[in-house]
């Protein structure tokens, strides 16, 4: 075979290498789970993209190629977007941020969008990689909404403020027009106890409406007669109807039954009516409404039931202390009546006789108007007197409540004193400092815990009030059972810890991923392409000495070289092997050697505790300190880096340290502050952990990040 054959199999062969390179790549560029888009560094606008993009965007690549990158947010972030385009296309190199796309038809996707500079031929793209993060946003939302009015519930003694700022929360989380909290009375009707966004016409007639006489989707409510396997209504107890006109219009009359219609009839298409609740109890309702459909999602529904179930043991304690707050100024009140009295007995004695049997009358009748308050309560009340060394004495009063709750009888609690009952050690205090806090405040709300008579532990939520009476100390005690309470909080703490193992799986999936997506682009891309390399290699050496052939494959070879390194250093970015492998300590320190070569600063690693976590927390300390490292490489001109790895009391610490130029970490702009700040923060805090970065102009920048990687308890 001459010399020229050889040249032309060895042509068609590297041919045919290329053409089942570039086969693989598609079939790996159209599989792909994240969107892949190829970006026009010059111009912005898109070249290609894999078909997850055009499902991310709501778009065909055919209108894509007439849009730039920018144009795909919402409107009023477009320039915004612009502008940052250019920026990355002036530093010549991406990262990851968390953005948002609007597709044609409005709705919002908030996506993670990762870059990196790649150069095919003599042009140069951006390559981006996108993630649909909805559902990672739901559950964040979720947390913030649930934690949001938990506070609320807590930080109020006064009903109008408590009822005020629930209602103003319903709103912003709902988005509705107007909002109410309608609470039943002795009386049986259900008026509005605070709203907003009800007219005034509307709310006249609204108003009045009593279980008693009046028939509608609130009074099913709030008597507990909602049928869940009828579609407008939810295994919680409550009505939802998104769209009342074609509700009134379709569904049967014995489906729906009576019903008012006084919503529909003020252009109300959005209706939802949530029972707040106590216990088996139903004290009120949550009412919504809005004049556009589809406002009031079943999920909202469920976020809405759990929040009545918060504002019900809120309404609760609420009522209880007013309550508690009036028998104090009353009996107060009764003892400088009473004082007065005897003291205008003893200058008026024959006189008075006869007033002060009318006022042992009043005060008979008095007393017993409050024994009754004292007995029908539904929280247990102690009252005792202080000893003269500042202990709890011995109870001289308690209501059945009381009795019942610990399983003593009566007699047997007159023998006994707070010292008896109360669970110390779940108190957190001892009772002369008990004593001594509640002398200088007058007052206190606790938690803690009652031992019963067959030693059972209550827990319970003690409201504590210290006042004088007929002159002397005396400390009255209402105290309630919160063991239900204290089940929704675990139920809710497992429920954030499911969220944290939920977020630590994704973490991992994602890793998983990257991984399989580095070795797919290793196997497919990069092994082919070496072998393209050598073969051009040995095809170079066959070619006669003309200048523009040699030139050409000088070029092509030069060409090749160049995709394997950028390529090698995306699966590097995508996953680096050497984690796994050599574990986080040797890569740190790889990656510090590699600084002080290339930047020519001081680096220095420390190590203490013994460093054992599992992969994701490895993976996501590995993540910060690279984020941190490419902050330095590209901004901070340090002359010298520390870098602190602490394992201590079921924590990892990482600590980065420079002192280079820093940056103002009050200017507004923080959250477009180089070395992807809020992507730091994001793997620590979806791990439990915490994130702290502190800064200043010319001072240098310091980085903690700290993880726990001791496993919570189920």
């Amino acid at each position: 075979m001459s010399k020229e054959d050889r040249l032309e199999k060895a042509a068609e062969r590297t041919a045919l290498n290329l053409k089942e390179c570039e086969q693989r790549y598609l079939a790996l560029f159209n599989q792909a789970r994240d969107g892949i888009v190829l970006i026009d560094a010059a111009s912005g606008y898109i070249v290609d993209c894999n078909p997850e993009y055009e499902k991310l965007t709501g778009r065909k690549l055919k209108q894509l190629k007439n849009l730039r990158i920018w144009e795909l947010r919402p409107p009023e972030k477009i320039e915004a977007a612009r502008k940052l385009f250019l920026e990355v296309k002036q530093r010549g190199k991406g990262g990851s941020r968390e953005l948002e796309y609007q597709q044609p038809g409005g709705k919002i996707v908030p996506i993670d969008f990762l870059t990196s500079k790649v150069v095919i031929g003599d042009d140069e793209y951006f390559q981006g990689i996108v993630r649909d993060i909805s559902e990672q946003k739901k559950v964040e939302k979720s947390i913030q909404v649930s934690r949001r009015f938990l506070e609320i519930a807590n930080r109020h003694t006064q009903m109008a403020k408590l009822l005020g700022e629930f209602v103003s929360e319903i709103k912003n989380l709902t988005g509705c027009a107007a909002v109410g909290l309608r609470i039943l009375d002795k009386e049986g009707k259900i008026p509005y106890q605070s709203y907003t966004g009800f007219s005034k016409e509307f709310y006249e007639l609204e108003n009045p409406l009593s279980i008693k006489s009046d028939q509608c989707m609130c009074v099913n409510v709030i008597k507990g007669k909602a049928d869940s396997r009828l579609s407008f209504y939810t295994k919680g107890g409550s009505f939802y109807m998104n769209a009342t006109t074609r509700f009134l219009a379709t569904v049967s009359k014995e489906e729906k039954g009576t019903t008012r219609n006084v919503c529909n009839q003020f252009g109300y298409e959005t209706v939802a009516v949530v029972p707040i609740r106590l216990g088996g109890h139903i004290l009120g309702l949550i009412h919504i409404a809005d004049p556009r459909e589809d406002m009031v999602p079943l999920e909202t529904v469920s976020t809405l039931e759990y929040i009545g179930m918060q504002l019900g043991d809120a309404l609760h304690r609420v009522q209880v202390g007013e309550e508690l707050a009036q028998y104090h100024n009353r009996l107060e009140e009764m003892v400088k009546e009473r004082t007065g009295q005897l003291t205008e007995t003893n200058r008026r004695l024959k006189r008075e006789i006869k007033e002060r049997q009318e006022a042992e009358s009043a005060l008979k009748k008095s007393e017993e108007r409050y024994r009754i308050l004292f007995t029908s309560g539904k929280d247990a009340i102690f009252a005792h007197h202080p000893t003269p060394d500042n202990l709890p004495g011995k109870f001289f009063e308690v209501n059945d409540v009381a009795c019942k709750m610990l399983g003593y009888t009566r007699k047997e609690m007159y023998g006994l004193s707070p010292m008896d009952i109360v669970a110390w050690d779940k108190a957190g205090l001892t009772p002369k400092e008990a004593m001594k806090n509640l002398a200088s405040s007058g007052q206190a709300l606790i938690e803690s815990a009652f031992i019963a008579k067959d030693g059972r532990q209550i827990p319970v939520e003690v409201n504590i009030h210290l006042f004088e009476l007929q002159g002397q100390p005396t400390v009255l005690t209402v105290a309630r059972d919160i063991t239900e309470r204290k089940k929704a909080e675990e139920k809710l703490r497992r429920g954030e810890l499911k969220i944290r193992e939920l977020a630590t799986a994704y973490v991992r999936a994602q890793e998983e991923e990257r991984q399989w997506t580095a070795l797919e682009i290793h196997d497919r891309i990069i092994q082919p392409l070496s072998a393209i390399y050598q073969h051009m290699q040995s095809i170079q050496s066959l070619v006669p000495g003309s200048p523009p052939t040699r030139k050409a494959l000088n070029r092509s070879l030069a060409l090749i070289k160049s995709t394997i390194r950028e390529t090698r250093q995306v699966t590097h970015d995508l996953y680096p092997t050497t984690l796994a492998r050599y574990g986080l300590v040797r890569l740190i320190n790889d990656e510090l050697s590699q600084l002080e070569k290339q930047a020519g600063c001081q680096t220095k690693l420390s190590v203490h505790g013994r460093l054992q976590a599992p992969q994701e927390v490895e993976t996501a300390l590995f993540r910060v300190f690279h984020e941190a490292l490419l902050n330095i490489r590209k901004h901070a001109n340090a002359g010298n880096v520390t870098v602190a790895l602490n394992s201590q009391d079921g924590f990892i610490e990482l600590q980065v340290l420079d002192d280079g130029n820093g940056f103002d970490m009050t200017a507004k702009t923080i959250d477009k502050v180089p070395g992807g700040l809020e992507s730091m923060r994001r793997r620590t805090e979806i791990l439990g952990g915490t994130f702290i970065m502190s800064s200043r102009p010319g001072k240098g920048t310091k980085l903690n990040c700290s993880i726990p990687v001791a496993k919570e308890s189920k």
